[in-house]
């Protein structure tokens, strides 16, 4: 290619680096680089080329490494390589707000940085390239190299908000069943989501899950359980601790049919009836010897609110037990007898 009258290589989706090598064109009229995704320096070998021969590289990731040089050199090549593609901003964690950069390249005492929030200028610095944020706002800044005076590199934006210090508060177990519950806590600030890690409470570790809302659903779950979980607000920036871990229990899993009315539903030794129920519960149990027997009542967040205990003997046995301290709603009755367990749902009206 070395008699070629020019090259065009422009609008295409080229990265990386110039290669150096496109100097050995020394007889070509023309090159054109411009509208790719190149970066990094750029080699003065590019301009070995004849006086007023043309170069463009405009509309790339390029900065000012190598054209600074460049442009000392006072060359009579037309070379055109502004404007420029916005140049990254860095954010490192740090205080409050973190610290930005950028890397504009040249010569760092020759560049200055006009740092701009929420579009109006904000701070302007000479040869330091980094900038401490010192409130909430959206960021950007215009870089100016005093040799390469006619380019100007501008960042993309970025948005800084509050790290989010303190762990969501107000946490709360809903809607408990034997497979599922609902952990919901308040929303907290610069949150963008919030991760969840939960583990039945004696396993060895979490299962992490991740909501953008202050609620999430868990299924799944072990029946007569009792699990631990925690959460914590993830900013844009970082994220805040965890919450203590909560405790919730899953009740026992349903086993059956309920009885209703005054009819004996048999299909198990125990039963009770009537259900739903207002005032007492009547419990039936056909044991096949002497037996030792527990009657325990759970609400849908696992708690147990009435146990009874005793000894059966072998056959039909019948047991009332109070309801008065119940509200009204649903709850589990389980009974534990002759190494058995049986679980039935309550109504209580």
């Amino acid at each position: 290619m070395t008699s070629a009258a020019y090259i065009m290589l422009d609008h295409n989706k080229l990265t990386g680096n110039i290669p150096s090598t496109l100097g050995n064109l020394t007889a070509i009229s023309s090159k054109y680089l411009s509208d790719n995704q190149l970066s990094g320096p750029v080699s003065a070998s590019l301009l070995n080329l004849a006086s007023y021969a043309t170069v463009t590289i405009e509309n790339n990731y390029l900065t000012f490494d190598g054209i600074e040089d460049i442009r000392k050199s006072n060359s009579t090549i037309n070379f055109i390589y502004s404007p420029q593609l916005n140049i990254p901003i860095n954010y490192t964690p740090q205080g409050a707000f973190g610290k930005l950069s950028v890397h504009a390249g040249g010569t760092l005492s020759n560049n200055t940085y006009q740092w701009y929030k929420n579009n109006s200028l904000y701070k302007t610095v000479v040869g330091d390239s980094t900038f401490t944020p010192d409130g909430e706002g959206v960021y950007f800044v215009k870089v100016n190299n005093s040799v390469v005076t006619d380019l100007q590199l501008v960042s993309d934006n970025i948005t800084i908000v509050t790290a989010s210090s303190s762990a969501p508060v107000n946490t709360a177990t809903k809607n408990i069943t034997s497979t599922s519950a609902k952990l919901t806590w308040s929303a907290s600030q610069g949150a963008i989501k919030y991760t969840v890690q939960f583990k039945p409470l004696n396993a060895a570790t979490f299962t992490n899950k991740t909501t953008a809302t202050t609620a999430i659903n868990l299924t799944g779950l072990l029946s007569n359980t009792q699990y631990a979980w925690k959460v914590k607000a993830v900013c844009s920036l970082k994220s805040s601790a965890f919450t203590a871990l909560n405790n919730f229990t899953t009740p026992p899993a349903l086993t059956g049919g309920s009885s209703s009315g005054a009819e004996i539903q048999q299909q198990t030794d125990f039963n009770f009836y009537p259900n739903p129920a207002t005032k007492n519960v009547n419990v039936f149990l056909n044991a096949s010897k002497q037996t030792s027997y527990s009657i325990s009542i759970y609400d849908l967040q696992g708690r147990k609110l009435i146990t009874q205990a005793g000894a059966a003997s072998a056959g039909e046995n019948n047991f009332i037990i109070d309801l008065h301290a119940l509200s009204q709603g649903t709850y589990f009755v389980k009974i534990n007898y002759d190494n058995k367990t049986v679980v039935r749902k309550l109504m209580k009206e």
